[in-house]
């Protein structure tokens, strides 16, 4: 649970593109009281409109188990979301609470 109340005022302003399995619930209902969050699945959205909704989010959590290669190719050969960016976090198979804990280290190193 977040409570900082700066740490709180940063994360509603963000813009978070969940990548993965729509039936993630508990992760995606947790992550949804702190930001914006839009999901995609690779499979009924298209790729093509997948990798310019990566762009004009803030972050990216990428479920890893449930996204095709091409798209984790895609992420490396891109310079604003590859591994030396802090913007796509690629999580294999996350509890309920593991995407408010990555917002908050992600808020944590954003000073």
């Amino acid at each position: 649970m977040i409570t900082n109340l700066d740490e709180l005022k940063w994360a509603i302003q963000k813009k978070v593109l969940v990548v993965g399995n729509k039936f993630s619930s508990g992760f995606l209902d947790e992550l949804k009281k702190y930001c914006q969050v839009q999901v995609m699945d690779t499979y009924e959205d298209g790729m093509q409109q997948i990798f310019r909704d990566m762009h004009k989010a803030d972050y990216v959590f990428l479920l890893i188990g449930s996204v095709p290669h091409a798209l984790t190719d895609y992420t490396k050969r891109t310079d604003d979301l590859n591994e030396n960016s802090q913007k796509v976090q690629i999580f294999d198979t996350p509890a309920k609470y593991d995407g408010v804990i990555r917002l908050h280290y992600l808020f944590v190193n954003s000073k």
